[in-house]
Formats: structure tokens, C-alpha cells, sequence
């Protein structure tokens, strides 16, 4: 057997470190003074002990089965005790650490001492031998050799514990101090919460102190209103009283007025339909008429000049002058209202300005939409050309009086050819003129509309959910007869939207927003028209201003409104989503059915189109189809109408009596514009003085 192996073994198996913790750095000292001088003093005992020293307890003096060791932070004590003193010393002292009662030195664990056992069972046997001794010998310092060896680990790994430890213990400086910092922070985060709470309690009384006052001040107020409203009631009764007889008087001349009215407007209805037959009769004859006109123009140019431009001019204006020279000869129809008998309300549509605004009339309670409309003061008769005599007009010359002249008629014109415009056209998807409302304020009135709920824009948004095959054909075949109706007059609308199209139902619609409408017959150039609802405007719009576009240009323009809004409907969103021309411009020309070849000599004459190739070419904007942008179940015929509405040059567009004939609308119709679509008169801003004049003399009183 190797006693010295075995004891190395026995000391390892029974050493046990406790680690307890303590927030002191004196405990962490005497930690590591413990672990480090574990082994220092630990000795093999001598083996020239004597047997009796070995076993016999130095507490009780008895004979030891078990000869325990006891290791002390010095090392290995020299006292052995039996394992009933060590139990008695553990109970005294209330733990598992004790001190020798010996040399009073502390005990840090017991471990049995199996070599001494074995070196006192050979002594006893009288069995060894000095060569055992020498081998005994040599084995005891090879343990001690190792037992330095381990040692000198320990004191290592002690070190690098140490180390350890103080990076710890910085970390924890350096978290407290953080802490600090942080509790630091808060209380003045409370101070300061504090300080607001007070200065917000102070303003919150001063507030209600304002608000009592202010109170007061309102009940003393109605009081007095109350008051006035009594004494104007009286009045008003006493004048009622008074004017009871006139206004019966009164009453039986609007009855009978009523009465005339009724009769010239069944006049006029039957003139307009004999001017509607009229017109279908010379549509018939129009080839013979265009040869009539070339072999005029042959003959002779200046009898060109003097006459017509074509028979069918003739008889639009002939038709015209009978339908304003019967309306002359009847009483004059004033369209003017005033506003008082009105009770104005809400504002309606998308602009917030307040520009169209829901009413209630006095008389019958029924709603009405009055769309108001601007116009120059210097317009109104007491400053208008009648004033030719005084000061001013003497300083002028004849020129400066001449261009104020046309200045002014011009503003007239400006104010009201919507007015006229409204009043002339008779078609079902229009919005008819009910009448003009005087305003108390100069240089302002409204045009009396129906009232109509919704725009196209918001019923699709309130409404929600995508709409049939049949709801989309009729509303844009509606929308189609109402854009023919003015085409076929030579009337543009120029802002056709989802905004513009009005409608109760999603079923009906009517053609709204025709403040920028004119007939292309008028001089140029035209007014220009506003940059709203980007998605719809056409893309020579984009790269040219409106006041670049020639009158026949305007035709294809609101073909291609149509055509967007048809795209609108199939996918329930805006077909070139952007919020900049420039950006609308790029998302037209990345579809394929829409583009324009780059080799085009446009694009190296506008900027814009330049600009938004290279936009395309940067990847941006990858290229589609038209069909890539439909839902997979739209209809190939609503596509294919889309697309033919939606081409890049106007030229190629189909017109508004192309498209009724297109087989998206089979269904609804029989391949024939109806007649009633056809404007058999003109209306161009050379009209508008004498509508204003003939209809709403007293806008200018």
C-alpha cells in the first residue's frame, strides 16, 4: 500500500470550503488568507512517534480508533482529538468552525490522518524495516514537493481571484456612482414636476377664474339679447299688423307671375326640342353641308369672310336668337334672389374655403347648394363705363378708356359664364341653374344648385367595398352622355375628378364643378385651370401649360378624365397615385399601354418628359402593363376602353361618341347616341354680357 498516496487522497475528499457572504472587505481578507494558507505548516506526522502518542486523544486522554487532524489556517494543528471531543468542541461553538482548546488557533475543517493509522499498525506489528523508513522518507517529500507545487497554484489562482475581484468591486463604483447620478436626476425630474404641477394649478385656477367671469359676462349678455328679442318681436308684430294687407296684395302678383313663368317655360321647352329635331335633321345632311362649304370658299373668299362658316352655324344661331327673342317678348325672367331667403349652413365638398356651402330656404324648407363666385367691384354700375363723365374717365385718353372697357367686360365674363353655361344646357347628367342669390357683401353672389350629397370621391369611400360590373358601366355611361352632350356644343369641362362627379346613390350622377368649363368657339386664351387632382389631369398637361393647349386639344383632355376615372372605379384607388406633376408624369410613362417613345421629339423639346425617362431609367418606377394594375377578375372590356382613353397623344383617344359605342356598354345600350345628347346652340363668352344683362339686371343694383 502507498500511505503517502492514500493521505493525499484522504485530505482532498475531506476539505470543505464554505464561502459565506459578507458585504465587508474584512470577511473577503479572511477568506483569502484561509485558502491560501491551507496547506502552508501541513507535515506528515513523525514516524519515530510512538504509538501511544499517536492514539491517545490530547482532550480526553483515551484511546483513539480514528486519529483526527485538524487544519488550521496556519496548517495542520499538532493536537489530535477523538471524534467525540470534536463534536463537543462544534456544539459549544454553534457551527462546524471551532478553536483548538490546545493552542486556541482557529479550526477550518477535520480530516482523518489514515497514514498515521498505518505507520502505528506497522510499528505495532514490529514489521518495518529501515529501508521502509528511507522509502517512507522519500515518499513524504515527494508529497511535500507536490504539496509546494499546489501551493504555489493556489497562491496563483488566488491572485488571478484577486484581480478579479477588484475589477468587481470598480464595476461596483462605477454602478453606484451611476446610481447616484441617476437618483440625482430623478429628484430633480421631481423638483421640477413638482414646480410644474404648481405653476399648471395656478393657470388652472386663473382659467377658471376667467371662465367664471366670462360667464357672467354671457348671462348678462343674453339677458340684454333677451330683452331685444322681445322688443323686436313686438315691433315686428305691430309691423306685421300693420303690412298684412300689402303682402296678401303682394302675394296674389307672384301667383299670378308664377303663372307666366310656367307658361314660358313650357314655351321654351318646346323650343328646345324643336331645336333638338332640328339639329338631329342637319346632322344627317352634315357631308352635304362640309361640300357645300368647300366649293364656298372656292368661289370666293371674301364672301366667305361675310357670310356663315357653314349652314349648321346658321341655324345654331338663328334657332338661338328665336329661343332669346321669344324669352324677350315675354316678361324678362330676373334668375336674381336675395340671400335672406336663405338659412346658410355647412360647408360641402373637399375644399375648405367655403367656397360651396348647404342651404335651407325660408319658404318650403327644401336644400339647396349655393356655389359662391368672385368678381372685380369695378363691374358694378357705380364704378362701371357709365362714369365715362366724370373726373376720372376725362383724365383718361381714349386708349386707357378702351382697355379699362375690355378689362371690365372681361371680368364679367369671367363671373359669369358658369352662370350662363348651367342655364343654356339642358342635359339630365348637369347640374341645372335654379337661380342667382344676391349677397349683401360687393363683389360677391352664389349660384343656386341642387343639393347633392355626396362626390363620387367620398360616396366610394363611405360606401366601402368594391362595386359590380353593371354599377361601373353606368355610372361612366352616364358620365360619357353628359362630356358628349357638352362636346357635341363645343363646350369643355377641363376639371373633371372623382370630386367633380356628384351623386345620392352611387346609381344617379350628375357633371359638377364647371367653374373652368368654355366653349372652345371662345377667343383665346383660356383661363387656366387649377392644379388639383393630379391623378386625372392628362400628360400634356404635365409638360405644357394649360395656356399652351390649342382649343382643340381640350376634347381629348377630358377624355382622358374619364378614362382615369374609370381606373378609379376597377381598383378603388387612384390609377397614377402622386402628389406631384412631376411624379404623376414618371408613373404614366411607366406604363406601357400610356408611354410615349423616348426617340419622340417631345421629349427633347419639354423638360419634363426629359426628366422623368431619366427618372425611369434610374428603376424607380418599374414598368407594367395596364393590365397589371387592374384586380385579376376586371373585365377585359372595361380595361380595353380604359386604354384607349388613356393614350399618351390626344389624337389617339377615342371621343365621347366613340366611347358610348364601345362594348364595355352593350348591356345598357343599343350602339346609338340618343339624341337628347345633342346642344343644338353655342354658348361663348361673346353671350355672357347679354345673359347678365337679360337675366340678372339686379346683381349690379
Amino acid at each position: 500500500m502507498d500511505l503517502g498516496s492514500s493521505y493525499v487522497d484522504e485530505v482532498d475528499n475531506s476539505m470543505e470550503f464554505e464561502l459565506v457572504e459578507d458585504s465587508s472587505e474584512e470577511s473577503v481578507e479572511n477568506e483569502d488568507a484561509m485558502s491560501s494558507s491551507f496547506y502552508v505548516g501541513l507535515e506528515l506526522p513523525d514516524p519515530e512517534d510512538t504509538t501511544q502518542d499517536i492514539f491517545t486523544c490530547s482532550g480526553c486522554y483515551t484511546k483513539m480508533d480514528r486519529v483526527m487532524m485538524l487544519v488550521t489556517n496556519a496548517g495542520v494543528c499538532d493536537h489530535h482529538f477523538c471524534m467525540s471531543c470534536i463534536d463537543q468542541f462544534r456544539e459549544r461553538a454553534g457551527s462546524e468552525k471551532f478553536n483548538c482548546p490546545s493552542c486556541g488557533q482557529a479550526v477550518i475543517s477535520v480530516c482523518e490522518n489514515r497514514y498515521a493509522i498505518e505507520l502505528a499498525s506497522v510499528l505495532q506489528q514490529n514489521q518495518i524495516t529501515p529501508v521502509q523508513l528511507e522509502e517512507l522518507e522519500r515518499q513524504n517529500q515527494n508529497l511535500q514537493q507536490e504539496l509546494a507545487q499546489q501551493r504555489r497554484e493556489m497562491e496563483y489562482l488566488d491572485q488571478r481571484r484577486k484581480e478579479e475581484k477588484e475589477k468587481l468591486r470598480r464595476s461596483l463604483n462605477s454602478e453606484r456612482e451611476q446610481n447616484n447620478q441617476l437618483s440625482q436626476q430623478m429628484e430633480n425630474i421631481l423638483a421640477s414636476h413638482s414646480e410644474y404641477k404648481t405653476r399648471s394649478e395656478s393657470l388652472i385656477h386663473e382659467l377658471e377664474q376667467k371662465i367664471a367671469a366670462t360667464k357672467q359676462s354671457a348671462e348678462i349678455q343674453l339677458q340684454n339679447l333677451d330683452k331685444e328679442r322681445e322688443n323686436l318681436l313686438r315691433m315686428q308684430q305691430d309691423q306685421k299688423q300693420q303690412s298684412s294687407g300689402a303682402i296678401s296684395a303682394l302675394q296674389e302678383k307672384i301667383q299670378a307671375m308664377e303663372k307666366k313663368i310656367k307658361v314660358n317655360n313650357v314655351l321654351q321647352k318646346n323650343l328646345e326640342r324643336m331645336c333638338q329635331k332640328t339639329i338631329s335633321e342637319l346632322h344627317e345632311r352634315e357631308g352635304e353641308v362640309k361640300n357645300v362649304r368647300a366649293r364656298m370658299k372656292k368661289e370666293s373668299v371674301q364672301r366667305t369672310k361675310s357670310q356663315p362658316d357653314s349652314i349648321i352655324d346658321s341655324l345654331s344661331r338663328s334657332v338661338t336668337g328665336l329661343i332669346w327673342t321669344n324669352e324677350t317678348e315675354q316678361n324678362k325672367i330676373d334668375l336674381v334672389k336675395s340671400i335672406s331667403l336663405y338659412d346658410i349652413r355647412e360647408i360641402r365638398g373637399n375644399r375648405k374655403d367655403g367656397r360651396v356651402r348647404k342651404a335651407v330656404t325660408h319658404t318650403g324648407g327644401s336644400m339647396v347648394a349655393l356655389k359662391r363666385v368672385n368678381f372685380d367691384v369695378s363691374v358694378l354700375p357705380d364704378q362701371s363705363v357709365l362714369g365715362t363723365l366724370g373726373s376720372f374717365w376725362r383724365s383718361k385718353s381714349e386708349q386707357d378708356i378702351q382697355t379699362e372697357r375690355l378689362r371690365r367686360l372681361e371680368a364679367q365674363t369671367e363671373a359669369f359664364r358658369e352662370a350662363m353655361l348651367l342655364f343654356k344646357l339642358n342635359s339630365d347628367y348637369l347640374l341645372p341653374l335654379n337661380g342667382v342669390v344676391k349677397t349683401n357683401e360687393p363683389g360677391m353672389f352664389y349660384l343656386e344648385l341642387p343639393f347633392i350629397e355626396f362626390d363620387l370621391d367620398y360616396a366610394m369611400e363611405y360606401r366601402g367595398g368594391s362595386l359590380t360590373r353593371e354599377t361601373i358601366c353606368n355610372i361612366i355611361y352616364q358620365l360619357l352622355l353628359g362630356v358628349y352632350y357638352m362636346h357635341s356644343g363645343n363646350i369643355v369641362h377641363r376639371h373633371l375628378s372623382p370630386a367633380t362627379i356628384l351623386t345620392n346613390d352611387i346609381q344617379r350622377i350628375y357633371i359638377g364643378g364647371t367653374s373652368f368649363a368654355i366653349s372652345i368657339e371662345s377667343p383665346p386664351p383660356f383661363p387656366a385651370v387649377p392644379c388639383q387632382h393630379v391623378d386625372c389631369i392628362a400628360p400634356e398637361l404635365l409638360y405644357m401649360s394649360s395656356e399652351q393647349q390649342p382649343s382643340s386639344a381640350w376634347k381629348p383632355i377630358d377624355m382622358w378624365a374619364v378614362g382615369t376615372i374609370l381606373g378609379f372605379l376597377l381598383r378603388q384607388q387612384p390609377l397614377f397615385r402622386a402628389s406631384q406633376t412631376s411624379e404623376v408624369l414618371t408613373s404614366i410613362l411607366s406604363v406601357s399601354d400610356c408611354t410615349l417613345d423616348e426617340e419622340n421629339e417631345l421629349v427633347s423639346k419639354f423638360y419634363p418628359l426629359k426628366k422623368a425617362f431619366s427618372t425611369l431609367k434610374q428603376g424607380s418606377y418599374p414598368q407594367k402593363s395596364l393590365r397589371d394594375k387592374f384586380p385579376s377578375d376586371s373585365s377585359s372590356s372595361a380595361i380595353d376602353l380604359c386604354s384607349k382613353l388613356l393614350r399618351f397623344h390626344p389624337s389617339e383617344r377615342l371621343t365621347a361618341e366613340e366611347a358610348l359605342r364601345h362594348p364595355f356598354f352593350n348591356s345598357i345600350s343599343a350602339n346609338k347616341v340618343p339624341a337628347a345628347c345633342t346642344v343644338g346652340f353655342e354658348c361663348k363668352d361673346e353671350d355672357v354680357p347679354a345673359f347678365a344683362e337679360q337675366y340678372c339686371p339686379s346683381v349690379f343694383c
